[in-house]
């Protein structure tokens, strides 16, 4: 495939963004070229199930399509197509609200504050709080970033598509737990450790909660 087809496939998935200065209710965590705000994923470009028109390399459809395949989830349509398509494709299919979860995807439509370009964006929800959620996405601009969206920002998401939410587990004061690092992941800094998840189910069903930071490296074992 010519330089040019690879430019035109980019400009019609997803534009190349550029993160926003911080302010307006947005603030950016990580931005660097490559894949290092998203290191411990696994994700290094790759188009599953035909996002970014089976073109591996930097696009948010091919992030959002690898997480999602990674958690478990199936296809939820065919052919994917552009962000800005993402909701109309899955009408029907999956839930879609203007209610934010883990796991969830934000998507934005073309022409937006986040998404001024005229495909639109798709990125994953890695944290929810009252007041702002954070996100990481892969940009056709070449770099993977995380960046957290106050409420009431004009970067707010247009939707949030309910492919494969996470369950949250609640931190009970009289649990006891044992702080240790997953064998599936690298370590990480200890800053990582606010995001309680589990793998399936309650505290009652699993014996391991996972604490999903940018690499994912924590877990917690309940030594209840």
């Amino acid at each position: 495939m010519t330089l040019a087809a690879v430019a035109a496939l980019l400009s019609v998935v997803g534009a190349p963004l550029r993160p926003a200065a911080a302010g307006e209710g947005m603030e950016i965590l990580c931005d660097q070229p490559g894949y290092g705000c998203v290191e411990g994923t696994g994700y290094r470009g790759q188009s599953h199930w035909g996002a970014n028109h089976f073109v591996v390399g930097h696009n948010c459809t091919s992030y959002v399509s690898y997480m999602l395949h990674q958690a478990g989830a199936a296809q939820p349509w065919r052919p994917m197509g552009n962000a800005n398509r993402w909701d109309d494709n899955g009408a029907g299919k999956v839930p879609i609200d203007d209610v934010p979860a883990i796991g969830a995807v934000a998507q934005w439509e073309g022409g937006t504050r986040l998404a001024p370009g005229s495909a639109g964006h798709v990125a994953m929800v890695d944290l929810v709080t009252p007041d702002y959620i954070e996100i990481s996405d892969d940009t056709g601009g070449g770099g993977a970033r995380r960046y957290r969206i106050h409420v009431g920002s004009p970067y707010w998401p247009d939707d949030f598509l309910h492919i494969r939410d996470r369950t949250a587990v609640p931190l009970l004061a009289a649990t006891v737990w044992d702080v240790g690092v997953s064998p599936r992941s690298p370590a990480g800094p200890a800053s990582d450790l606010p995001r309680l998840w589990a793998e399936g189910g309650s505290l009652a069903d699993t014996p391991w909660a996972w604490l999903l930071g940018p690499a994912a490296p924590w877990v917690l074992r309940n030594k209840r």
